[in-house]
């Protein structure tokens, strides 16, 4: 009978007194020793999420961290053991045990834990579970009393102790100093104390007397939640995130449990509004039974009539006179015939209504769903307000967030938590300045994490390897692979693999062999383990093979095949879910199975860098901050606006300059910035055409989308692509642990390419190719030059939850290979 030990517990955080048990562990159970921790995570008393866990026992050299939703069941390792022939081991403390030990009773009138008995190992756990009584270890932190999660966050949180006495203490914690994990306890502990010290540093009763003056005898000061905040929600998750903050955690909600009340009814004649118009508006997905009965949904003139009354006796009361209502009468026409959108998502509601434990992905509801084609009241609806079908299923589809289910189960963490649908997974790395939902504060905060050397506080930073990309599974007891869309539908095997690429010499090579050595690795797993990972195709391993005889840009010098991520598909071949663990899951399986080294490649896993803080953190901070600032103040806009808004004001100023010899209709304005910024073209030519009467403009208007809007496109983000280009190139040069066997040789090697390019394009090169490698030759010297090259691609980093990369140099260095390679 196999036995394993599993080692449960919230480790908030792991320090030397879990080490020690741990290795108690190892010597009473050998290798079969698992870590099981959550990713439960609140600031005050639980601030380390999993990957912050995982980071943190890793340094202790111990591996077998696993993620799971309940420690004490661990079903997601014991998922991986046959309960028949497999006894599992508990490892408690004895007060955890006492409380657990009344768990139901079994058919044999036992409880399902029972306690551990060396050497007397007699049920499987299908029937019951062992429970080691973990070893009290008295270890004192000293000043701060016995080694606890609540003590080692004080030492954290403790102002009154110098740098040096709290690196001491961290010493005495963790048995050795390392300065990532002191960082990274830092952070995310000393936050809670600074949020604390930010709110009691104000002079509450200046500020209580400033209020009290500034209102007349009789007045309101207080308006309640619902003189804020727009709605209950706003309201709910704005206060859980300033208590969080605050070290506190919401218990419970005084105000009643229904959308907050209209607020100070005497102040405007004749009440207020349910929101901001007469005309109709509401909350996206709600049905009419939810919605807020203050609102006022009209059309057409009657909104119209209604809405200016309304407004006449709110200018009056602040001393106004309406001179001009501008653009509102157009609200009449616009608003006349809209069809009832509430009745959409009322009969959206009827046909699909997914609960907990579906099987059935929204989206592919959505897509099949009778009522996006067939529905007469949907037809009615999308007529008469002159919107396509395709336009509601496309808002519709872009709204609603798909629940997540593995192998058949629900499971909301592992959506909110492993789900990434950028980066590796989704086959798209974005640089920062592509990201139009990132604010100038996010910006301003990542330039000081990316100087400081704290990029890997969210996710370990990853080198972004510049290979042949490939998606392989094991399907039908084959192994398979992927290039698009449609194989990752229907994956091909190795025959068809070598048909695909028939005739291409060194690049045929590289996936053919790649994938032979990949088949005999796979093929010598567990059956069990291997269709677990894989789900008979359903799940992707998402690698790169590095092969030097069909290099791209960097020679590795090396032939691998590194895993990436391990990526899960729908069955129209669109990603529904990624997690990293599994590259290291199955390079581990390949590992035990003695295959990491095949006939032509060495299987390796991701490859984590290591980034220190620059030398120069506060000049280059200062300069890389007013980079931004400037163009922040080119449009007035505040931290909280994002990049986006730059765009939007960029647009607009441009396009206001262009037609200020032609009145523009405000809703054409919007199309035309919504259609050129966003490069949304659902603000179609044809619609343009229709709305605009002068010809001379209007034929600027299509010269300009077909010929100099990708041009100015590229113009207007330049300042910030050179901004996190030049970021990215500082950033570069403080990593160190890349992949490249000899760096200095692969470095020597790109010089010599790219001078060899260089001096045959100036001889043979024609106009168009030599104004391409100028742009980028410019680039390459505002990146500081070739002496700025780096031996790898770039680096994958999370921020904010979300996948970016920095590249710096090797971008336009791509495009300078690319002017030959695409020439011939």
């Amino acid at each position: 009978m196999k036995v394993i030990c599993i080692y449960p517990g919230r480790f908030q955080p792991f320090v030397i007194h879990h080490k020690l048990i741990y290795d108690k562990l190892k010597k009473e159970f050998g290798n079969d020793v698992y870590i099981a921790t959550s990713n439960k995570v609140d600031i005050a008393m639980s601030p380390f999420d999993f990957i912050d866990k995982k980071k943190i026992i890793n340094s202790f050299g111990i591996k077998n961290v696993n993620k799971v939703k309940s420690p004490y069941i661990s079903s997601e390792i014991l998922d991986k053991f046959d309960p028949k022939d497999t006894a599992v081991v508990f490892v408690l403390g004895q007060k955890d045990y006492n409380r657990l030990k009344s768990t139901k009773k079994q058919e044999d009138g036992l409880p399902w834990f029972i306690p551990y008995d060396k050497g007397n190992i007699k049920y499987t756990f299908d029937r019951h579970a062992y429970v080691y009584i973990a070893p009290l270890i008295k270890l004192k932190i000293p000043g701060y009393g016995y080694m606890s999660g609540t003590n080692v966050r004080k030492v954290f949180q403790d102002l009154d102790i110098n740098e040096s006495k709290r690196k001491e203490l961290f010493i005495y914690i963790f048995g050795k100093f390392n300065i990532d994990i002191y960082k990274l306890l830092k952070y995310k502990i000393s936050n809670v104390r600074e949020a604390i010290d930010e709110f009691i540093s104000n002079d509450f009763k200046s500020i209580i007397n400033e209020v009290s003056k500034g209102y007349s005898s009789g007045a309101i000061v207080d308006d309640g939640p619902g003189g804020f905040y727009g709605n209950k929600y706003t309201y709910e998750k704005n206060t859980k995130e300033f208590a969080e903050k605050l070290g506190m955690m919401v218990v419970d909600y005084l105000i009643p449990d229904k959308e907050l009340e209209n607020f100070a009814f005497h102040v405007y004649p004749g009440g207020p509004i349910g929101d901001v118009s007469f005309f109709e508006t509401g909350v996206g997905g709600m049905g009419i039974k939810d919605r807020d009965t203050q609102r006022m949904d009209f059309r057409g003139n009657k909104a119209y009539k209604m809405w200016k009354k309304y407004i006449k006796k709110v200018a009056q009361v602040s001393g106004y006179k309406i001179l001009n209502n501008l653009d509102s009468v157009q609200a009449i026409e616009d608003s006349k015939d809209i069809g009832t959108i509430d009745l959409f998502f009322e009969l959206l509601d009827k046909k699909i209504n997914p609960k907990i434990g579906n099987k059935v992905w929204w989206t592919k509801e959505l897509q099949n769903a009778d009522l996006l084609t067939n529905d007469i009241d949907i037809k009615k609806a999308s007529k008469t307000s002159k919107t396509s079908i395709k336009e509601y299923k496309t808002s519709i589809l872009n709204t609603i967030k798909p629940v997540c289910p593995i192998d058949n189960k629900y499971s909301k963490e592992w959506w909110d938590e492993q789900l990434i649908l950028e980066g590796i997974a989704s086959g798209h790395m974005s640089h920062p300045f592509e990201d139009n939902n990132l604010t100038f504060g996010d910006f301003k905060e990542l330039i000081d994490k990316s100087l400081n050397g704290n990029l890997a506080l969210e996710r370990d930073i990853g080198e972004k390897v510049d290979g042949q990309n490939l998606l392989i599974t094991w399907k039908d007891n084959k192994l398979k692979a992927a290039r698009n869309k449609t194989q990752r539908k229907d994956p091909i095997g190795i025959s068809q693999v070598m048909d695909m690429f028939k005739g291409r010499g060194e690049i045929r090579n590289a996936f053919v062999y790649a994938m032979q050595d990949l088949d005999k690795a796979i093929s010598a797993l567990p059956v069990n383990k291997r269709e677990d990972l894989f789900n008979n195709g359903k799940n992707f391993m998402n690698l790169e093979i590095l092969y030097p005889q069909n290099r791209n840009v960097i020679n590795y010098d090396i032939s691998a095949i590194q895993f990436h991520t391990l990526n899960q598909y729908d069955i129209n071949g669109n990603i529904i879910g990624s997690s990293k663990e599994g590259a290291y899951i199955l390079k581990k399986m390949i590992d035990d199975a003695n295959q990491s080294v095949q006939k032509r490649f060495k299987i390796i896993e991701p490859n984590v860098l290591k980034i220190n803080k620059n030398k120069d953190f506060s000049i280059k901070k200062l300069y890389f901050l007013n980079k931004l600032i400037k163009l922040q103040n080119k449009f007035n806009l505040k931290d909280i606006n994002t990049l986006g808004d730059y765009h939007y004001a960029w647009w607009q100023n441009f396009i206001s300059q262009m037609s200020k010899n032609y009145i523009l209709p405000n809703n054409l304005l919007i199309i035309l910035i919504n259609r050129w910024a966003f490069m949304d073209k659902s603000y179609s030519l044809t619609k343009i055409k229709k709305e605009i009467k002068d010809e001379k403009f209007l034929m600027w208007i299509l010269n300009f989308d077909k010929n100099d809007h990708k041009k100015q496109l590229k113009v207007n983000i330049l300042p910030f692509e050179n901004l996190f280009l030049e970021l990215g190139s500082e950033v570069l040069k403080n990593i160190h642990g890349f992949l490249a066997g000899n760096p200095d040789k692969v470095i020597q090697d790109l010089r010599n390419d790219i001078a060899k390019i260089i001096k045959q394009l100036r001889l043979n090169g024609d106009i168009t190719q030599l104004e391409k490698m100028n742009t980028q030759l410019e680039k390459i010297k505002t990146l500081g030059g070739f002496k700025n090259i780096i031996p790898a691609e770039g680096i994958v980093f999370q921020f904010k939850g979300k996948l970016y990369k920095y590249s710096a140099l090797f971008s336009p260095l791509n495009q300078i290979m690319g002017i030959m390679r695409y020439s011939r």
